[in-house]
């Protein structure tokens, strides 16, 4: 942890600006040996910079890894294409032109990236093209680690378009992944793959990923962090204010700690004043205007992304009534607050375990005993304030 981190807000960090994360590293390289990983972790939490720090790191573990996402793709033959734009080498690229693609031609452009030239039949010949490319890379001398991201975005746009071609996207995936024992995969998203497989019934087409989890920084590591960003910065955050910084952020994730440091970066700016615990008050009070909406408006969009209607409206109402308290609400009471829309007891506890399920692993809710609260107080105040 001897990096000089700067102040990100939303992009993903490389290099010196990643902070950490050195015990979720040495487990998913272990990991890696035997089986593929799907990236679980709340949102924001970071999994798109770690993805990038084990792309870096790959060739020490004797990998040649790609990083990509397919967030903009909705066809199965979109998601076979950013492959090989991505993953062909000139070595693969003759390998693939000698094999029996039919009417696809492939060029490598210069250093750019593979050009796909296709005909007709190719929408339906999607399966085909994928198997080549696997194949290829199977035959490397090298051993392959493929880093995909936003992959449940996609997924729901097949689900989307038609429910069976999800499926059986999913399944030609997984057969994919069993044919090249040595082509590693890590996926991952903003919304959880788990969830979206668990909402339409494909469970078995994933269960054949090693759960790989990633968290909140631990308090300690939370405020290393937010010292080495005022470091870097100038700041002069003393160490009172360092770990009062992160007691008020509550969830120590590395946007929320980029987002109260930013405030506060930028109150210091404006009056010049030593930093200490009144200004990180202030940050948080700014952070909670209207005008910083767009930081926060993404965790309600996505609840109708991930989940489609009425779950989503469902879920807002769980969240609207966990939101009135820092200590949440019981069950018994998200209960009665689902009673209006999901009248029928049976189905209603069923929904609401459902509901709890999905918001726990999603970074919203966290249980606490007998009640259900808000993981970040950050959250919270803010749906209280402009969603409630």
């Amino acid at each position: 942890m001897t990096s000089s981190p700067r102040n990100h807000v939303g992009s993903p960090v490389k290099g010196p600006d990643f902070f950490a994360r050195e015990a979720e590293q040495a487990r998913m390289w272990r990991d890696l040996q035997t089986d593929n990983l799907l990236l679980l972790a709340p949102r924001r939490v970071g999994k798109t910079s770690l993805m990038l720090r084990l792309q870096a790191d790959a060739p020490r573990n004797d990998y040649r890894a790609v990083f990509f996402t397919v967030a903009d793709i909705s066809t199965e033959l979109g998601f076979v294409r950013r492959m090989h734009e991505h993953v062909v080498s000139p070595t693969m690229l003759s390998r693939l032109q000698r094999s029996e693609l039919g009417a696809v031609t492939l060029t490598k452009l210069g250093a750019g990236p593979i050009s796909l030239e296709l005909d007709t039949s190719a929408e339906e010949r999607w399966q085909h093209l994928g198997d080549a490319l696997i194949l290829a890379l199977q035959a490397q001398p090298e051993s392959t680690l493929l880093l995909i991201d936003e992959l449940p975005v996609f997924v729901l746009a097949l689900l989307r378009a038609d429910p069976k071609r999800a499926r059986r996207f999913l399944n030609w995936f997984r057969a994919a992944r069993q044919q090249a024992p040595d082509v590693r995969w890590v996926l991952a998203g903003s919304i959880g793959l788990d969830t979206v497989a668990e909402l339409h019934n494909l469970t078995d087409t994933i269960n054949d990923l090693c759960v790989a989890e990633l968290g909140a920084f631990e308090p300690q590591i939370a405020t290393d962090f937010v010292r080495s960003l005022s470091a870097t910065h100038t700041l002069g955050l003393d160490a009172s204010t360092c770990t009062y910084l992160v007691a008020r952020t509550g969830w120590p994730i590395p946007f929320f700690l980029q987002l109260l440091f930013r405030e506060v970066r930028n109150l210091v700016d404006d009056t010049r004043a030593t930093p200490d615990h009144n200004t990180i008050d202030a940050a948080w009070e700014v952070l909670l205007t209207h005008s910083k909406r767009a930081y926060f408006d993404y965790w309600r969009e996505r609840l109708h992304e991930e989940l489609g209607q009425p779950r989503a409206a469902h879920a807002e109402l769980v969240l609207t009534c966990a939101s009135h308290s820092d200590s949440g609400a019981r069950r018994s009471t998200l209960s009665q607050a689902l009673a209006v829309s999901v009248p029928d007891p049976t189905e209603r506890q069923a929904a609401l375990r459902f509901l709890l399920n999905v918001l726990q692993t999603d970074g919203y809710l966290v249980q606490d005993n007998d009640r259900f609260r808000f993981r970040s107080p950050l959250l919270r105040e803010w749906w209280s304030r402009h969603v409630a």
